[in-house]
């Protein structure tokens, strides 16, 4: 066979494979600077699917960072976005450029949303300039009923590269801090949610 068949043979079964698993490019929203996460899985679920499909995404994206150990560095960039936490929170979302900490609502990206309405892949966020900003994305409460204790992607200078960790919530007189983060990265933080998320 020539090099050109087999080529054309490749492409034809990921032709078909994409069709059978009902993989469909999504093109961007008219006026939307927010694209969806590049794909959209079918199965006729609808919205909430969809977005249930695409919060597993973020989250196998945060994860794959982890698994690469990226290492931490402002300066750096990794698949088009800052190695940083904020950078790590815009490459799992799949933004289409890569906010600091303060603009994440700012720039149009995401919404501030109540911290008991948290969801997976939505994000925690103390909204403070340079050194001491921090966001990280939610996974899971540890604890449904007090909603205190979290999991979550974190990337910060300890250990100095992506990682899953387990934090407290703590509500103070000026909202909530993460308990683990307050000695560098003092709260309040402000749950976030992407923008075209429901």
């Amino acid at each position: 066979m020539s090099r050109h068949t087999i080529v054309s043979l490749v492409l034809l079964a990921l032709i078909v494979s994409c069709k059978q698993n009902a993989i469909t490019t999504v093109t961007p929203r008219p006026n939307s600077h927010i694209p969806f996460l590049g794909v959209q899985l079918g199965g006729g679920g609808g919205k909430q699917t969809d977005t249930a499909q695409q919060r597993t995404m973020i989250l196998e994206r945060a994860q794959a960072w982890v698994d690469a150990k990226i290492p931490y560095n402002q300066q750096a960039q990794r698949d088009g976005y800052r190695t940083d936490c904020s950078g790590f929170v815009s490459y799992a979302w799949q933004l289409s450029g890569s906010p600091d900490t303060t603009s994440f609502v700012t720039k149009g990206y995401a919404v501030d949303i109540p911290i008991e309405k948290l969801q997976p892949a939505d994000a925690l966020n103390n909204k403070r300039p340079g050194d001491e900003g921090h966001i990280v994305i939610f996974v899971r409460w540890l604890d449904s009923a007090d909603k205190t204790r979290f999991e979550a992607y974190d990337m910060n200078t300890y250990p100095g590269f992506p990682s899953k960790k387990i934090f407290t919530l703590q509500q103070s007189t000026n909202g909530w801090t993460v308990v683990e983060l307050e000695p560098y990265a003092k709260g309040p933080y402000y749950a976030q949610r992407r923008k075209d998320f429901p």
